[in-house]
C-alpha cells in the first residue's frame, strides 16, 4: 500500500470511531462493579414510565365497551310494533311510497334483531303492492272519463284488482267526487266488505251531489246485511244525531241499521242501541217526513218506514175469487196498479170472474187540485180522502174515467176496486197535479201499513 493510501485509511477509521462516540456517550454515572450495576438498574426501572399491556374486553356485561363507537344507538325493540302500525296505516291509505320508505328505514334500524319476521313480510308485500298500484293508477283516472267504454274497461280492471284496487278505490272516494267517486262506490259495493259501510256513511254526511248520494245509499244496502250488530247500532246512533228533517241519508241509514242489527225486531233493536223507545221514536219522526214537499226526503221516509215495519211503499192488494169479492185467495204488496194483456197475477193463471181491492195512502206533495185517471176492462171504483171519485162498476171494454179533487199536502187514504168478468183483463191508475204531469201512481207516492196476510193461498213476495 502506498503512503497516501495508508493515510486515507487511517483518516476514515478515525472518523468512524469519532462518530460512534458521538452517537452514544457512555453513562459516566454507571457503577463499575457488578453489585453497584444491579442496584443502578433497579433504581432506573422504578423511575421510568410504565407501559400498560392492552386489556381484553368481555363480549357481554355492564363493562362492555365497543372497540369503535357506532354512528347511532341500536333501535329499541319496543318501537318495532309502533313502526309496523304506521307502515300498515300508510299502506291502507294508499300511500305506498311513504310506507316503503318507512319500511326500509325500520329494517335498517332493526337489522340483526330478533322478532323482525313480520316486518320482512310487510316489506315484501309492499314491494309487490307498489308495482300493482302503479299498473292500476291509470284505471282509477279513467273512472272519471266521459267515454263509457273507457270507464267500463277501467271498472273491469279495478273489480279484478284485489286488495290493492280496493285501497285505491277507497282513496278515490275519500278525496274525490263526481263520476269517479260514484263508480268507485259501485265497485266497492260488489266486494261486499262490511268495513266500507262507515266510509260510505262518512261521505254521505258531506252531502254529496245526487248521483254520488244514490250510489252511496245503494252501496250501504249492499254491505249492511254483513255488518256486525254493534257496528250497525253505531251507525244508527250517528244517524239519530243527524238532523232527520234535513237528511234523507239519515233515513236510509236508520233503516239499514234497524234491519241489519236487530233483524227487524224492535225490542232487540232497543237493546242494541241502549234505548227502549228507539224504534218508536224513529218511526214517529220518519212518518212525519212522508208529508214533506221534498220528493227525495219523502221517498226516503217511505223506504225506511217499510224497513221499520211501520209502513210499506206501495198498496196492499187483496185478490179474490168472484166478481164481488166472494173468496179471498191471497194478498200482496203492489208498487203500482198497471195490469194489461190478461196478466192478472193469480197463481192458477185464471183471468175470469176475479176481483181485486187495493188500499193504502197516497202522498200529496203540495196542496192543490189533483186529477185521478182510472182505466179498466171491466168495472172500477175509486175513493180518495174518503170521497168516492169514480163509480164505473160495469162490464166494458177498456175505458178511462177521470175525476178532479182538491187535496191538502200530506197523506190521504186511497182505495181502488176492480173486477174482471170475461174477455180481456186490464186496469191502470194515473194521476196529475200541481207541477206533476199525468203519470202512473207508483210507490213513490203510495204507502200502506203492514198487515197480517188473511185468507187461503200464499202471499207472494213483492
Amino acid at each position: 500500500m502506498t503512503p497516501s493510501g495508508i493515510r486515507v485509511l487511517a483518516t476514515s477509521l478515525c472518523c468512524s470511531l469519532l462518530l460512534a462516540g458521538c452517537a452514544k456517550e457512555p453513562d459516566r454515572s454507571a457503577p463499575r462493579d457488578r453489585a453497584s450495576a444491579a442496584k443502578h438498574r433497579a433504581s432506573t426501572a422504578r423511575s421510568a414510565p410504565r407501559s400498560r399491556p392492552a386489556r381484553s374486553v368481555p363480549a357481554t356485561g355492564p363493562a362492555t365497551r365497543p372497540a369503535t363507537r357506532p354512528t347511532s344507538a341500536p333501535a329499541d325493540a319496543a318501537r318495532l310494533p309502533e313502526a309496523l302500525r304506521r307502515i300498515v296505516a300508510l299502506e291502507q291509505n294508499g300511500e305506498w311510497a311513504q310506507a316503503w320508505k318507512l319500511a326500509l328505514q325500520t329494517r335498517s334500524q332493526f337489522a340483526g334483531r330478533r322478532g323482525t319476521e313480520e316486518l320482512a313480510r310487510v316489506t315484501s308485500r309492499l314491494r309487490i303492492e307498489k308495482r300493482q298500484a302503479a299498473q292500476l293508477a291509470n284505471a282509477v283516472r279513467l273512472l272519471d272519463s266521459d267515454m263509457i267504454e273507457a270507464a267500463q274497461i277501467a271498472t273491469s280492471e279495478l273489480a279484478a284488482g284485489g286488495d290493492v284496487a280496493a285501497i285505491l278505490l277507497r282513496k278515490a272516494l275519500r278525496t274525490g267526487g263526481g263520476k269517479a267517486a260514484a263508480r268507485a262506490v259501485r265497485i266497492l259495493a260488489r266486494r261486499g266488505d262490511p268495513n266500507d259501510a262507515q266510509l260510505f256513511w262518512s261521505r254521505l254526511q258531506a252531502r254529496p251531489d245526487r248521483p254520488l248520494r244514490e250510489a252511496l245509499l245503494a252501496g250501504l244496502q249492499s254491505v249492511a246485511w254483513q255488518m256486525p250488530g254493534e257496528a250497525a247500532a253505531a251507525l244508527y246512533r250517528d244517524a239519530r244525531d243527524a238532523s232527520l228533517a234535513e237528511s234523507p241519508d239519515s233515513f236510509a241509514l236508520l233503516a239499514l241499521a234497524f234491519r241489519t242489527a236487530a233483524d227487524a225486531d224492535p225490542e232487540k233493536f232497543g237493546r242494541l242501541v241502549g234505548d227502549a223507545e228507539a224504534h218508536e221514536t224513529v218511526r214517529r219522526k220518519v212518518s212525519a217526513a212522508l208529508s214533506s214537499a221534498d220528493e227525495d226526503l219523502a221517498a226516503s221516509a217511505a223506504r225506511i218506514l217499510a224497513d221499520l215495519g211501520a209502513m210499506r211503499a206501495g198498496l196492499r192488494g187483496a185478490y179474490y175469487e168472484g166478481k164481488n169479492f166472494e173468496k179471498l185467495l191471497f194478498e200482496r204488496l203492489d208498487a203500482k196498479i198497471d195490469i194489461a194483456d190478461l196478466k192478472l197475477p193469480y197463481p192458477d193463471g185464471r183471468q175470469e170472474n176475479r176481483s181485486i181491492r187495493w188500499t193504502g195512502q197516497v202522498r200529496i206533495p203540495a196542496a192543490g187540485p189533483y186529477t185521478f185517471y182510472a182505466a179498466s176492462d171491466d168495472g172500477v171504483r175509486l175513493w180518495v180522502a174518503g170521497k168516492q171519485l169514480i163509480d164505473q162498476w160495469t162490464d166494458q171494454a177498456v175505458t178511462e174515467v177521470r175525476r178532479e179533487v182538491a187535496l191538502a199536502q200530506g197523506l190521504h187514504p186511497i182505495k181502488l176496486e176492480y173486477y174482471q168478468g170475461t174477455g180481456s183483463a186490464e186496469v191502470h191508475l194515473h194521476f196529475s197535479g200541481p207541477g206533476l204531469d199525468k203519470q202512473l201512481l207508483t210507490a213513490k207516492h203510495l204507502v200502506t201499513a203492514p198487515w197480517e196476510s188473511a185468507g187461503a193461498g200464499t202471499t207472494p213476495k213483492n
